[in-house]
């Protein structure tokens, strides 16, 4: 907002002040927002660099699943270099045109080997990454176009917080709610629901 370099030592010691054991203080939080006006595109260019930095695993929340060419890529190189890549979404939309396009990439990502849940208990509305117990994002950046493009929006970056394992326990209880979706799943898509899901993609920026 004012175009200032933070002071990140600031930032540190504020934390070693109110720490019982400042020595074990190794990670951060920092705040980034995003937007149309933003040419440096901090969002995606995020999302990507916890997908490619992974070691072991990437888990992600999102109610919407449009990812651009870049993301979708990051993601299928990901599980092609054996990257426990699992992706939560909702099973109940809010709206059902996005909906479909978003399972409309249930294919390349299932037939890739990344585990695809949907959440059947109600709508998913969280928007997190979260990577090898240390690295995580929270906030309102959904993976579609507008987020990533044209709204503005924001976000909590974490390295190393100790959050991370109360984001990863949530992640795993929010599994055993969840449905898996299998080839089997896939193959048994009706002919015509597959034309109109090529159909909405076509017109996935626009949602």
């Amino acid at each position: 907002a004012t175009n200032k370099v933070p002071d990140y030592k600031w930032y540190i010691e504020q934390g070693r002040k109110n720490s019982s054991d400042p020595s074990a203080l190794t990670g951060f939080v920092m705040y980034y927002t995003d937007g149309p006006d933003n040419r440096k595109n901090p969002a995606e260019s995020i999302y990507i660099e916890i997908i490619n930095s992974a070691k072991e695993y990437v888990y992600i929340y999102t109610p919407y699943l449009l990812p651009s060419p870049e993301l979708l890529t990051a993601i299928l190189n990901a599980k092609r270099g054996g990257i426990d890549v699992r992706i939560v979404t909702p099973h109940k939309p809010d709206k059902w045109y996005v909906h479909l396009i978003t399972r409309s990439y249930y294919d390349v990502l299932v037939e890739a080997g990344v585990k695809i849940y949907e959440y059947l208990p109600g709508f998913l509305h969280a928007k997190t990454f979260l990577s090898d117990d240390k690295n995580a994002v929270v906030g309102s950046i959904n993976l579609d176009y507008r987020s990533l493009n044209l709204n503005y929006e924001c976000a909590a970056l974490m390295y190393n917080t100790g959050a991370e394992y109360e984001i990863k326990k949530d992640f795993i209880n929010t599994l055993n709610m969840s449905k898996e979706i299998t080839l089997d799943d896939i193959y048994k898509k009706n002919i015509f629901v597959r034309i109109l899901e090529a159909l909405f993609n076509t017109f996935a920026p626009l949602f």
